[in-house]
């Protein structure tokens, strides 16, 4: 497939794994005539781990809080983020133990997540557990709209194959570890931006040595 959103590697596909977490997140993408989709995704040293799905057709609103909810028990899932088009879904969640907090769709939300996802592959931050065959199945697929004589390239994805890649942008993009939790950063990373600072310092210095020195 060409024009796609994300560029999933190889290395991006990992066996699932013990992971050392520090919160486990869930997001929702409400359907019955197109797929309802369920994704959870666990955030474990500064980077983003998609460990399991769930992808049905036809289910209600109910089935698809009871899945919730069956995930909750198997992988003890802090929170959910769902699409806030439908605030009565959500609301239909009270008392089922699912917590489930609005997606607000802000101007440019769909590019603004998008552009946070691609971010975080780029940096592989974002990795998929093996198992999640429909996950994976979306990554392959979801894809931008072609160019002809009669169409232009829009900004936007094509509306399809994208249930639980808009239940991972819920998701990742809602919580935003870098920005509002301080997250941590993997020890590899961290000791190459402390080169990079390091390298920085010196060249600074070498200018304000050099004879065009700022005076005064």
């Amino acid at each position: 497939m060409t024009g796609l959103v994300y560029q999933l590697r190889d290395s991006h596909i990992i066996l699932p794994k013990e992971l050392k977490t520090e919160i486990t997140l869930g997001g929702i993408d409400w359907g019955y005539t197109n797929p309802a989709a369920l994704i959870v995704i666990k955030y474990a040293d500064g980077c983003w781990y998609i460990v399991d799905e769930w992808y049905e057709v036809g289910k209600t609103t109910r089935e698809v809080i009871e899945a919730a909810m069956a995930l909750n028990e198997k992988w003890g899932v802090n929170r959910w983020y769902a699409d806030s088009a439908n605030p009565e879904k959500i609301a239909e969640t009270k008392g089922s133990g699912v917590y489930v907090l609005p997606y607000v769709k802000e101007k440019d939300a769909i590019t603004a997540g998008i552009s946070y996802i691609q971010q975080e592959l780029n940096e592989n931050r974002l990795f998929v557990f093996s198992t999640c065959k429909n996950t994976l199945t979306e990554f392959e697929s979801y894809h931008y709209p072609e160019e002809s004589e009669k169409k232009q390239v829009k900004d936007l994805p094509e509306p399809y194959d994208n249930h639980l890649m808009d239940a991972m942008r819920y998701t990742i993009h809602s919580f935003k570890p870098t920005r509002k939790f301080g997250a941590s950063i993997p020890p590899s990373r961290l000791a190459e931006i402390r080169f990079y600072q390091h390298m920085k310092k010196k060249a600074m210095q070498k200018r304000d040595e050099g004879p065009f020195r700022m005076v005064g």
